[in-house]
């Protein structure tokens, strides 16, 4: 059984079905809540954060940069070196970018996949987090 180690407001913020903001559990096997924790270390602009400036990764800077192939290998890096140092819970086993958008826009929407395996049960799962569009909350 896995052992608690904190509780906090989640990810992303919304009203809990008691009318007050939902929390969530933290603990070392809940998919969850490391998608919750992958979506905002990637979606968090470093700097953004007063008591904690390194935190987060430089994928925002990315948003508005003219889609080109090369650009994709700058997400894989930023990604893995966000997750590797604000996520201790998992291993990153892969990362994938796609450009998802296809009406001609230079600046489209962008997909980046993370396959990751749990250290602590060896579970794995795949989060898929969308910039510069609608956002789907849902897990593989």
């Amino acid at each position: 059984m896995s052992e608690e180690i904190a509780k906090g407001i989640s990810f992303p913020f919304r009203i809990g079905s008691r009318g007050r903001i939902a929390t969530s559990k933290a603990t070392f096997d809940d998919h969850r809540l490391i998608y919750e924790s992958i979506h905002q270390i990637l979606l968090t602009p470093k700097g953004s954060r007063l008591m904690e400036p390194e935190f987060g990764s430089r994928i925002p800077e990315l948003v508005f940069k003219n889609y080109k192939p090369p650009l994709n290998a700058a997400i894989m890096k930023f990604s893995k070196q966000a997750l590797e140092r604000w996520e201790p819970r998992i291993n990153v086993l892969s990362i994938n970018v796609e450009k998802v958008d296809n009406s001609g826009n230079k600046h489209g929407i962008i997909s980046i996949r993370v396959r990751y395996k749990l250290i602590d049960s060896q579970d794995t799962s795949t989060v898929e987090v969308v910039v510069g569009g609608e956002e789907e909350w849902a897990i593989n």
